[in-house]
């Protein structure tokens, strides 16, 4: 429809000349013809306009629908986290994203829109070019030649100005950020605690400039430019538009033929010269490009079976590191040629000082990092060679995410597909949420967002046991290994107590891994693993590691003691390596 829409529109302009030429040269003869046809084509240009209107919005944002799910889509199926955390894959996805949030920026849909534009406008030029060529074909050089000229000039202008802004798009994210950040309820205490309201708005204001001001100097030169245009325009239009006068008058030609020939040839040079729908094309351009980088940089996984074919969950798998080596910075070295094994359905306890490497192999362990050098395997194959590993995993990260949904779509969403009301619901019992939920008036379903007026803000430690609660969930669905880095650190010691307390055999026939630095609570673990700059240093179960009289029995007296004390070892918000 759209492509019908746009001939009938790019037809008009040549068929209204025609029209008025012909109704003009019969104004003292029978007029009405001219006149109904005349009349017809306002009508039908005036509905023609409505529909395409529709119908290019329709085209534009279904477009825009498919190219941004792509590009969601490559963001999280990354094979690693570390490949979305660069600066240049992050500028892409901005670039690639085709948020306008600037008028320069410009979105796929508009760029299709603008090239069918660049078609219908070819197809108006050669309806009005056969118009003006009617009256006199000497008149359409004439026109066209310093239309085509004043095209290039802007072209040439607006692709320059295209490649600015992009090549200035890490500070276009920074300062956006910076702005962010004066309106965020999040940072909203210390920037007026600490007084870093100004300190914000300096690097908003330094970060925008760095980025607007090659632009606003380009927006000049573009204004100049403007001049050169303006006496190529003139000079053609102005012979042309005499030449018709003058035949009309001295040779008394006929007006009809000669209005025609004007408008017509107002139009060819309108056809000819216009750039809007190519500033569409160009605008896009750097959008598609993108999508095409991060679809070279970013290897993608496919889609993860979370079950058997014969709708059965996979037995749990022998896991080794052999010879891991990792770091986040490649000089500094988290995790330096670890040996560890992990035995199907034991649970495995890993401790040791902050730094030590603990929440780096859980990373590891789920395969959103990769190691530099050795290999984390299940069953003697390569993790990062299995499209199903990460859906045999359920876990609870220390920096786990806060969801504004409801209580029921933050648990259902440890595995995706239609949510299982009942499991659910036990889920969250089992994560101590019960009771919580019984004191709501929407009980489960109540919202998370506190913007909204029925929405409910949840203490540190409650959204830890909802975080535990969605991994419950999951191995309800099916995972076989179930990471917890730090799942009660914000929970006092007796709610952690009991909280273990219920989930003893809730676990059976799955593979626990369990970070804490509560030494208290590993103490039922089958095997303690102490960690120390990367590497193992003990293992054993707890009597074991108690007897050698080692580090952990060392770091275990010492916790006791402090907790005798009453102290409280509750860990601060923030994620430990």
């Amino acid at each position: 429809m759209i492509i019908g829409l746009g001939v009938v529109r790019a037809l008009l302009p040549a068929a209204g000349a025609a029209s008025t030429g012909w109704l003009l040269s019969e104004l003292d003869g029978d007029f009405v013809p001219p006149l109904l046809l005349l009349g017809a084509l306002l009508l039908v240009g005036q509905v023609g306009d409505i529909g395409a209107r529709w119908a290019e919005l329709l085209a534009v944002s279904r477009i825009n629908l498919v190219h941004r799910a792509e590009v969601a889509r490559l963001a999280t199926e990354a094979a690693t986290v570390d490949l979305i955390e660069r600066d240049d894959v992050q500028d892409l996805l901005k670039t690639a994203a085709a948020d306008p949030t600037e008028w320069v920026e410009k979105t796929p849909g508009e760029g299709a829109k603008g090239a069918l534009d660049v078609l219908f406008g070819y197809v108006g030029l050669a309806a009005a070019a056969t118009v003006v060529a009617a009256w006199s074909p000497w008149a359409l050089p004439a026109l066209i030649v310093p239309a085509v000229i004043v095209r290039h000039m802007v072209m040439r202008h607006w692709n320059r100005h295209y490649r600015i802004w992009v090549d200035g798009i890490e500070h276009h994210r920074r300062y956006q950020y910076w702005g962010a950040l004066t309106a965020s309820r999040g940072e909203a205490k210390e920037l007026r605690v600490f007084g870093l309201a100004d300190w914000v708005i300096g690097r908003h204001q330094s970060d925008m400039r760095a980025h607007l001001e090659p632009v606003w100097a380009d927006d000049r030169a573009i204004a100049i430019a403007q001049w050169k245009q303006f006496f190529v325009t003139l000079i053609p239009l102005a012979a042309v538009f005499a030449a018709v006068g003058y035949v009309t008058v001295a040779q008394s030609g006929s007006v009809g033929p000669a209005s025609a020939a004007l408008a017509a040839g107002w139009g060819v040079f309108n056809a000819a010269s216009g750039v809007g729908p190519m500033i569409g094309m160009e605008g896009s351009r750097p959008g598609l490009k993108a999508l095409e980088a991060l679809r070279d940089r970013l290897a993608t996984s496919r889609r993860e079976q979370w079950r058997r074919p014969d709708g059965t969950a996979p037995e749990p798998a022998l896991v080794r590191f052999e010879g891991v080596r990792f770091g986040y910075d490649r000089r500094a070295e988290v995790v330096r040629g670890l040996d560890l094994e992990i035995r199907p359905g034991e649970t495995l306890a890993i401790v040791g000082f902050n730094g030590a490497g603990k929440s780096t192999l859980i990373k590891l362990l789920v395969g959103a990092y990769r190691p530099v050098a050795g290999r984390v395997t299940a069953d003697g194959r390569d993790i990062a060679e299995m499209d199903d590993w990460r859906s045999q995993i359920a876990v609870v990260f220390q920096d786990f995410v806060r969801y504004r949904l409801t209580i029921a779509e933050n648990i259902a969403l440890g595995r995706p597909g239609v949510p299982d009301g009942e499991a659910v619901r036990e889920a969250a019992a089992q994560a101590g949420l019960d009771k919580l939920i019984a004191g709501l008036e929407q009980g489960i379903d109540t919202s998370l967002d506190r913007s909204l007026d029925e929405g409910a803000e949840l203490s540190g430690g409650q959204w830890q046991q909802l975080a535990l609660a969605r991994a419950l969930y999951a191995v309800k669905c099916g995972a076989r290994m179930l990471l917890l880095d730090e799942p009660t650190a914000h929970l006092d010691v007796r709610t952690e107590k009991a909280l273990f307390e219920r989930l003893d055999g809730l676990t059976e026939g799955v593979t626990t891994v369990l970070v804490s630095h509560r030494l208290s609570t590993v103490r039922r673990a089958d095997r303690i693993v102490l960690v120390d700059r990367g590497t193992v240093k003990e293992q054993g179960t707890h009597a074991e590691l108690m007897a050698s009289g080692g580090q952990y029995a060392e770091m275990y007296d010492i916790q006791a003691k402090r907790l005798e004390s009453g102290f409280d070892d509750r860990l601060e918000e923030g994620e430990l390596i």
